[in-house]
């Protein structure tokens, strides 16, 4: 059988590739988006790609897609008129619904798959795949499982492929009314409301319903797309003081890209898809550290961390570069305030522990590291050690309490590639929590695993952040005491799980304490932090699951302390004084600057993920890989 292929208004964009053949044409723009409605039917439905001039024809049969080209086929400056084709014998089915949360009250309900699914998904990611490598309308977030490069995420599901192309289609249509381009609504406020609407309408019939509760527990708050201004204000800057404790980038020109050949292919991993620089580390350097976090999105302070790494010849940033960036930032500010807080990654388990203890010396020496960060799941042999280990862990804790660095962080729970994931349990930093009264120990990822769908707390069968929350109790650790949660690459996957979001940020903050949880992205590998800045603005904690479980409301006040206010606590910043010492910064004042040119296509996509991020992704990497990620 075959379709006639229609194409979306685009007029007015200039195409760099007019002179490519046909198929690539087709195959990098006609195929863009490819809506597969399946139902006992089988409906398959083609909404608008981004050609435009003379349609091609499109044949489908079975789980083969092979586009013809017309003769003379070529991008033109006409718009032809908008169609939706679908088979012979079918028609669209047309979604009518009362204004109530389950019942898609931004007309955005995807049917679900019947017999006919498999065939017209295979044919989905045929198309997906070839329009990845270009230039494509891009969602302001991946849907879906994703990572931060440390773990391997799960495949996208069925649903999460019809997610993503609802909200493809719920852009089209408030684009069309705006009378702009799809592309260019869906990097303003109005395209992540229609993200966050299709969420919400998903999480009626998704598996967190299974959970406990009718409705989902959680739910974001979002005016119609199409009103930018409402999307704007409920979206966009509150005035917030914004602190992100978990961002990255690398040294390009370093020896580790010799010394560490197997963290070197998981960093060109994360190099985004539409680098074009002859050195592509240079993607994920100084400029695009300060583009994503302080350009790109709404975030004042951050602590800028490091990978694991034995020292300078295999690390992607030693401390003093990362001192470098922090002068660089500094030289962008007035007033004596720094957006730039320092972290040093220790390795005590490798080689001489008296070595690495003369290290941290020499590090505090410089009056400029913030924290010490320990991957204690992380080690020879993939043999990691706890942090009350008399032999290693609690020498290094005493040391750095000696040093005045009395903040230690940990990476805990969200499993590192190809480790033992024994060390990984925050049982060992909250028993050292104890023993230190006067230092602050954060939790990084809050102990969240991947594999473990985040329920109501169970004491009787702890995983994930439940973990966390036992060991809590087990060390009779208050609320809002000297263990802190951060929130990095956590929120990223749970955000597009209302239900899931709502148990995990609802047990921290009853649990570990409203002003214990902190804000954490994992930028630069998932781009811009602004998108999860965004969605968390907006989400709520349904009233239910407050009165069920107890989880707090999640009020401007606790949004507040959780963006930005908490980790000023921490870190013993004045949030009015930085505030108003950063106002007048180039940073601050070229914010919207930025914003106008990624908004006229002048800048790249300002939201794309710095990679590898999908399933898909994380495979092709250890694809490659001879061994576990161990320096060498």
């Amino acid at each position: 059988m075959s379709s006639s292929w229609s194409s979306e208004p685009s007029c007015g964009r200039r195409h760099q590739h007019r002179n490519r053949p046909c198929w690539q044409l087709i195959g990098k723009y006609a195929l863009s988006t490819v809506h597969a409605v399946v139902a006992d039917t089988q409906q398959i439905a083609v909404p608008p790609g981004e050609v435009v001039g003379q349609a091609p024809t499109l044949r489908i049969s079975g789980t083969a897609c092979q586009p013809d080209c017309p003769k003379g086929y070529r991008f033109g400056a006409k718009c032809p008129n908008r169609r939706t084709i679908y088979p012979a014998a079918t028609k669209p089915r047309t979604v009518t619904s009362a204004p109530t949360l389950c019942s898609d009250p931004a007309g955005l309900k995807a049917p679900q798959p019947g017999p006919a699914a498999a065939a017209a998904l295979v044919l989905l990611k045929v198309v997906n795949d070839m329009a990845r490598d270009d230039d494509r309308v891009q969602l302001p977030l991946v849907l879906g499982p994703v990572s931060n490069g440390e773990f391997l995420p799960a495949a996208a599901s069925p649903g999460d492929v019809q997610l993503a192309e609802a909200v493809l289609a719920r852009a089209a249509r408030a684009a069309d009314r705006l009378g702009i381009d799809r592309r260019r609504f869906l990097q303003t406020t109005g395209g992540m409301a229609a993200l966050l609407a299709a969420v919400n309408v998903a999480a009626c019939s998704g598996p967190g319903r299974r959970l406990a509760s009718p409705r989902p527990g959680g739910s974001y708050r979002v005016p119609s797309p199409e009103n930018l201004p409402a999307c704007q204000h409920a979206l966009g800057s509150r005035g917030e003081f914004i602190v992100d404790v978990h961002t990255h980038h690398v040294m390009p020109r370093l020896p580790w890209r010799k010394m560490a050949p197997d963290t070197l292919r998981l960093v060109l991993d994360m190099v985004p898809p539409d680098c074009t620089a002859s050195d592509p580390l240079t993607c994920v350097d100084r400029s695009a550290y300060l583009h994503d976090v302080f350009l790109a999105s709404d975030t004042t302070v951050a602590l800028l961390s490091d990978l694991p790494s034995t020292g300078e010849s295999n690390d992607p940033i030693p401390f003093t570069d990362a001192q470098g960036t922090r002068q660089l930032v500094a030289g962008l500010t007035r007033g004596g305030a720094s957006r730039l807080l320092l972290q040093n990654v220790l390795a005590p388990n490798f080689g001489s522990l008296q070595a690495r203890l003369e290290e941290m010396t020499q590090t505090a020496e410089t009056g400029q590291v913030d924290t010490f960060k320990v991957y204690t799941a992380w080690g020879p042999g993939g043999h990691g050690y706890d942090l009350d280990d008399p032999a290693i862990g609690l020498p290094v804790v005493q040391h750095a309490h000696d040093l005045g660095v009395k903040i230690m962080c940990g990476h805990k729970g969200l499993p590192l590639l190809n480790f033992e994931s024994t060390w990984n349990q925050p049982r060992d930093i909250v028993a050292v929590s104890r023993m230190f009264p006067d230092m602050q120990f954060v939790v990084y990822h809050a102990a969240w695993l991947p594999s473990h769908p985040e329920g109501p707390y169970n004491p009787a069968d702890p995983v994930g952040i439940d973990s966390l929350l036992k060991a809590l109790d087990d060390y009779k650790v208050p609320p809002n005491s000297n263990v802190w949660a951060d929130l990095g690459t956590t929120w990223r996957i749970l955000l597009t799980d209302p239900t899931q979001a709502a148990h995990a940020v609802g047990k921290l903050l009853k649990r570990v304490g409203t002003q214990r949880v902190l804000w954490g992205t994992d930028s630069v590998w998932y781009g811009p932090p602004q998108t999860q800045i965004m969605a968390f603005r907006a989400f709520e904690i349904s009233a239910e699951y407050q009165d069920r479980y107890g989880y707090p409301a999640l009020t401007d006040a606790v949004k507040a302390g959780v963006l930005g206010l908490n980790a000023a606590e921490l870190f013993g910043l004045d949030p009015h004084a930085t505030r108003c010492a950063l106002a007048a910064d180039l940073l601050e004042r070229n914010r919207p600057v930025q914003r106008e040119l990624a908004a006229a296509g002048d800048l790249p996509v300002p939201w794309a993920a710095r990679g590898p991020v999908t399933r898909g992704q994380v495979l092709r990497w250890l694809a490659h890989e001879s061994g576990p990620w161990i320096p060498t």
